[in-house]
């Protein structure tokens, strides 16, 4: 359903690659790369005839529609295909996530929720760096939740490839090393595997031996192995060991940060030998911050946006893009400076518009702009204020559960201290949005239970009733209360 719903949206309402904006730079960017023109800027190759380097963006989303591209998979709707793949998969892990902590019901609504909600799939038709920052999210946060139950030096090194991977995506995720890396290594307890292992496989083998002999091995299988998880899961929350020795978890840190270092490595090398001022991940910082430091986005209709006349009107020096990028970078800083007086309402615009309360009609209408169909970013902006409340009930049932939260506010952080610097967009909040889900899918299942029980012991509290009622009127008849039923237990 989830595959269907994104190709079908691809094919009858964006069938044609749009003429500007990520999706063109990306699509071309991509095909310039498999015909002997790596990573330059398809802007000036089509309409100068020149080949000048670009790293607008850090260099994954252009490299998965290289590979497209090199298997023959080249046209816009191809890719499109591609990135449904992608985002179908970020479904099925924001279930598997989900099931892990609370059980297979929640899975199963996390994935319903993940599955219709625009915010994850709205991208994937436009192919654009939030689908694959939001499986890379997912995949993060579920890596994180295996290594704080069961930490290992391979789970570190995984761990720290998906976070290398996710920053070339998107260059704010850095953040994530700060805010996930260093609470989830150096604060590492022993397991209770060790504990649990017995006691688990005594209960696979029960369930593997109970059966009737009509049942097949393959269903027998089955069952043992799903008793065994659904133990584990139940025994993994009664209790954590201590830490890890100092030695053990720095060695966890550095395998860690080293393999996500190990992975930025190549496109950093590139970056600082391509370019003639230092340039890490990307060159885009500073165009950023001239369209968000301006006249335009300090006040008006674009208060807490970006406007692209800002960057137009402010022509750089000669030079490749590391030129530009540092004069921008100096301009928006001294605009910045000058008017502090406007630092409070333009955060806080900012902030509004990234996470919906900030003018939403405004927002829709920039949304459209982007080439986001108006009636999804309409039927987004419901789901995400439906979604925000149990979003915030789950966070603080996870704490009552003392499963650690930080993971999943880490990518909402990121995406505010984003937002805060740069300028607000509901587009900012993409690698946010599987947290919401994650967390409003385990609320509604407690709320759904608490209401299951609220009704068994209103059923409970009638039958009560029921039976002091019948005793009175046998009361009142002359009954002998001899021969009456004993309600001393009985009570209201």
């Amino acid at each position: 359903m989830a595959f269907m719903l994104r190709v079908s949206v691809s094919y009858f309402d964006h069938p044609e690659l749009p003429l500007s904006g990520d999706p063109w730079f990306y699509y071309w960017q991509s095909f310039f790369s498999v015909h002997g023109r790596p990573y330059i800027d398809p802007f000036n190759l089509i309409f100068a005839n020149k080949a000048v380097p670009a790293s607008d963006h850090p260099p994954l989303t252009t490299f998965l529609g290289a590979v497209c591209d090199f298997y023959g998979l080249s046209t816009y709707f191809e890719h499109q295909v591609i990135w449904s793949i992608i985002g179908t998969g970020t479904v099925l892990l924001i279930g598997v996530l989900t099931k892990n902590i609370a059980g297979e019901r929640a899975g199963e609504l996390a994935c319903i929720l993940a599955c219709i909600y625009p915010g994850l799939w709205i991208n994937d038709t436009l192919i654009e760096s939030e689908t694959i920052v939001q499986f890379l999210v997912v995949l993060i946060l579920w890596l994180a939740y295996r290594h704080w139950r069961n930490p290992s030096y391979w789970s570190s090194v995984f761990l720290g490839g998906v976070i290398g991977l996710d920053l070339m995506a998107r260059s704010e995720d850095v953040l994530l090393l700060v805010i996930v890396v260093v609470p989830l290594t150096l604060a590492a307890r022993r397991s209770e595997s060790s504990a649990r292992g017995p006691l688990l496989g005594s209960v696979s083998w029960g369930h593997f031996l109970s059966k009737p002999k009509s049942v097949g091995v393959v269903d027998r299988i089955a069952a043992a192995w799903k008793a065994a998880t659904t133990w584990g899961s139940t025994i993994a929350f009664s209790g954590r060991g201590d830490l890890l020795p100092r030695s053990i978890r720095i060695k966890m840190f550095a395998a860690l940060s080293g393999t996500t270092i190990l992975i930025c490595a190549p496109w950093v090398v590139h970056n600082l030998t391509t370019f003639k001022r230092t340039e890490i991940i990307s060159t885009q910082l500073g165009r950023t911050l001239i369209g968000a430091n301006c006249p335009g986005a300090y006040s008006g209709s674009l208060e807490g946006y970006w406007d692209y006349q800002c960057q137009l009107s402010n022509p750089p020096p000669p030079g490749d893009q590391s030129i530009s990028d540092a004069y921008y970078r100096d301009q928006a800083i001294h605009y910045a400076l000058n008017h502090k007086s406007r630092w409070i309402p333009v955060i806080y615009a900012r902030l509004g518009r990234t996470w919906g309360f900030y003018d939403p009609i405004n927002n829709l209408g920039i949304d459209e702009y982007l080439q986001r169909p108006y009636w999804a970013s309409v039927w987004q902006l419901i789901m995400y204020y439906l979604m925000l409340p149990s979003a915030l009930a789950g966070f603080f049932m996870l704490k009552r559960r003392k499963i650690p939260t930080i993971y999943f506010l880490a990518p909402i952080i990121v995406v505010t201290v984003a937002t805060v610097v740069t300028y607000g967009t509901t587009r900012f909040r993409a690698a946010a949005e599987p947290s919401l889900i994650v967390l409003a899918a385990i609320a509604e299942l407690g709320w759904s239970s608490r209401l299951a029980g609220t009704d068994q012991d209103n059923r409970r509290g009638a039958g009560r009733i029921k039976l002091l009622i019948k005793k009175v009127f046998r009361d009142l008849v002359g009954i002998s209360h001899d021969t009456s039923p004993d309600y001393d237990h009985v009570s209201v």
